[in-house]
């Protein structure tokens, strides 16, 4: 073999975990008639909060599954500024080792990379246009949200990683999470495989239309078109 060989680099294999806070997250489009049958049980238990009804949910609505949904579900990283990185190194015979840790602040912002990058917000308003009201479910669970496997020739720094942000608006506030994460400003494919979470926290919210006003808010556009 010629000293002059080049030298051959080798793709090492990665995975870099996601440890923290999840959202478990959906909306789904309620009739008036659901709406009413919702609260007509509300009122006979005398339930204030329908996060104390949970999964009965999926019973009381027909064709109505928390994570199948006429609308959007979500499963991803929460409370970013909480989220712990972890960079871990696959050799072949399947050995795992920890190579570096770090947290958000550390990571490129990807705006710096792509200012044009388009922010996902998902809707969780009552739909005025075909008079459908909302419920919307946010399930916060703790612990290994998910991976992002991928290769590279070289180990990885904190600062070859950025993530962009999603949101869900909603008539109480916005829902924030972590909705891509890139290295080196190529997107890499969420994995579920190593999800390892225990649920926190459970709120459900129904939205109509009355609840926002939406009749309010057309009758100021009829106004200000008069004028």
């Amino acid at each position: 073999m010629s000293c002059f060989e080049p030298y051959l680099y080798h793709m090492k294999k990665y995975k870099l975990l996601v440890n923290g806070w999840e959202l478990n997250a959906s909306g789904h489009e309620l009739t008036n008639e659901e709406v009413q049958k919702i609260k007509d049980i509300q009122d006979e238990r005398e339930i204030d909060d329908l996060s104390e009804l949970g999964y009965e949910l999926e019973e009381l609505l027909d064709d109505y599954y928390a994570y199948s949904t006429n609308m959007w579900v979500i499963d991803k990283p929460n409370n970013v500024t909480g989220l712990n990185f972890v960079l871990v190194e696959m050799d072949e015979s399947g050995d795992e080792k920890v190579v570096l840790e770090f947290t958000h602040k550390e990571m490129t912002d990807h705006m710096e990379i792509d200012e044009d990058m388009e922010l996902t917000t998902l809707n969780g308003y009552p739909d005025v246009d075909n008079k459908h009201n909302i419920l919307l479910w946010f399930e916060e669970n703790k612990g290994t949200v998910c991976a992002y496997p991928f290769e590279s020739e070289e180990t990885p720094t904190a600062a070859d990683f950025s993530m962009v942000y999603g949101c869900v608006e909603t008539p109480d506030g916005d829902w924030d999470y972590m909705d891509k994460l890139f290295f080196k400003g190529q997107e890499l494919e969420i994995s579920y495989e190593e999800q390892w979470t225990r649920g926190k926290a459970l709120t459900v919210e129904l939205w109509t239309l009355s609840d926002v006003n939406y009749d309010e808010f057309d009758s100021d556009d009829e106004d200000s078109d008069e004028e």
